[in-house]
């Protein structure tokens, strides 16, 4: 095929709204107000997100090598226009070298572009193809070998300088995909709460059919599974936002303290330094914080609860590397109920490079993909948002703290 000259790639991102508007019409009143928007918007993102294309040419390709008949131009200077051809014996060399991203691009002109001809290729199996056919005279020329490899080398670059101006483009095209696929969503939400609201004020329900028959379609990336039902009468449950702050403000001043004479800490493990903390909190909170309490799939460290029986949920954990933060999210995810939102994710590290760690953990809670929004609050405290796995179109927002326990002086014989 010709590449970079079937579509024009900005017209096809011009029409993207309208398909994201026609997208979030498929969805049913039900599942846009039963369902966090932020899910909603990374789950439309990954369907709409055009991937750029990458081809790996790390390694020359052994050629795939087919004897037979082969077309051989007489006129080369009217090569691009057909030509005068005669059929005669020859081989065919086939190079392929395998790509991620999506295929159409190839096929796709960009904002910027040449008017001269890129080389031919064939698109299959993930593979972009170079084919040369060679008559037997050409074959026995000096140095024909290495004549093959240097027009292999030019024509992919002739190939990836074309794949720079799609892929810009599309680059581009997905920073705007976030706002325009918020806004549909917001757009519609508001148009339903309105036609609830209008409901409520006769006493009646919007419709007789408010649960989803239909299982939304799974995209080639993968998306987080959603709530199919609402039910616009349920009250709305949080640990508010004051009572947050006051939980998380008692546990840095008393971690804090830790870290002031530790110690005095030295002998104390996990449990231990998790009773602490939950002394401190029923002092504040007169006896409703709760450790070793069963929720849900498991027993949390500390649980907080509220009248309406959500509650803020913390696990605490001793530092054993970066490979165990995703098990500790797992965990508060398996403790979380659908009514709960706000939770931490306490770390006592035990080490004399906590400095280290604590720089790192930004990239390491980047790097979880039931992460979004994570922001740095202090050195050594982060924010961030948990899509839930376990319960479709929930999000909880999750504090994480990590604190200093390390002491240089001989701790042979303490308990952990």
């Amino acid at each position: 095929m010709k590449p970079f000259c079937t579509y024009d790639l900005d017209e096809s991102v011009r029409a993207l709204p309208g398909k994201i508007n026609a997208r979030v019409d498929e969805f049913t009143d039900a599942e846009l107000m039963a369902n966090d928007v932020d899910i909603l918007c990374r789950n439309l993102y990954t369907e709409f997100r055009i991937e750029p294309v990458e081809i790996d040419d790390t390694t020359m390709p052994k050629p795939v090598v087919i004897r037979g008949k082969i077309e051989k131009y007489l006129d080369y200077v009217h090569y691009f226009d057909g030509g005068r051809t005669i059929i005669v014996d020859g081989i065919t060399l086939s190079f392929a070298f395998p790509f991620n991203g999506e295929r159409q691009l190839f096929e796709c002109r960009g904002s910027t572009f040449t008017f001269s001809p890129y080389p031919s290729i064939s698109i299959q199996n993930g593979c972009v193809i170079f084919k040369y056919s060679y008559d037997e005279d050409a074959i026995k020329q000096d140095g024909w070998h290495d004549g093959v490899i240097s027009r292999v080398k030019s024509d992919l670059s002739e190939i990836k300088r074309g794949l720079s101006y799609v892929n810009s483009d599309a680059e581009r095209a997905n920073l705007q995909l976030p706002g325009q696929i918020r806004a549909a969503i917001l757009a519609k939400k508001s148009r339903i709460e309105a036609l609830y609201k209008a409901a409520e004020s006769f006493d009646v329900s919007v419709g007789a059919n408010e649960v989803a028959q239909r299982i939304i379609a799974v995209s080639k990336r993968p998306i987080y599974p959603i709530a199919h039902t609402y039910n616009s009468a349920a009250p709305e449950y949080s640990i508010s936002d004051e009572n947050y702050a006051e939980i998380l403000k008692v546990i840095k001043h008393t971690a804090m303290t830790w870290e002031r004479t530790p110690n005095s800490y030295r002998y104390m493990g996990e449990e231990d330094l998790r009773n602490v903390l939950l002394a401190s909190l029923n002092g504040l909170f007169l006896g409703k914080a709760n450790g070793e309490a069963f929720r849900k799939d498991g027993k949390t460290d500390i649980c907080i609860e509220a009248e309406d029986r959500t509650a803020f949920i913390a696990e605490c954990k001793m530092w054993t590397g970066e490979g165990e933060v995703h098990k500790a999210f797992d965990q508060l995810d398996s403790y979380s109920t659908w009514r709960d939102c706000k939770a931490a994710l306490i770390y006592f590290v035990d080490r004399k490079d906590f400095l280290a760690i604590a720089g790192k953990m930004l990239a390491v809670l980047q790097d979880q993909k039931d992460l979004q929004g994570v922001r740095v609050l202090d050195r050594n405290e982060f924010d961030c948002r948990m899509l839930s796995n376990r319960t479709p179109g929930h999000a909880i927002n999750v504090r994480v703290l990590l604190f200093n326990l390390h002491s240089d002086e001989d701790k042979k014989g303490a308990s952990k």
